[in-house]
């Protein structure tokens, strides 16, 4: 009997979507502050709204008035559009 690896069971699309949020993720903790870039982790994107999860209310703060900033970053930086950042404390 031939066993297939558990990743040949992936689908395609869901390895893409990994990888893009991890390069989105690679960006923000480049161009973020120092103080706040351990402070966050990006969760999800669907639909052009990326979804942000982070660790203590004052990295959250940052990030909203930020928004602006990094949605520009992200969109120069990589081939996806982003339209919004949602962003929560976990």
């Amino acid at each position: 009997m031939v066993m297939k690896k558990i990743s040949s069971f992936i689908p395609k699309h869901v390895v893409n979507k990994k990888d893009i949020i991890s390069n989105i993720q690679i960006i923000l903790k480049h161009i973020s502050a120092h103080e706040i870039k351990d402070g966050f982790q990006v969760i999800s994107l669907k639909d052009g709204v990326l979804l942000i999860a982070c660790k203590n209310p004052e990295t959250a703060t940052i990030l909203r008035f930020e928004k602006r900033k990094y949605i520009n970053e992200i969109n120069l930086k990589s081939k996806e559009c982003i339209d919004d950042i949602k962003i929560v404390v976990s």
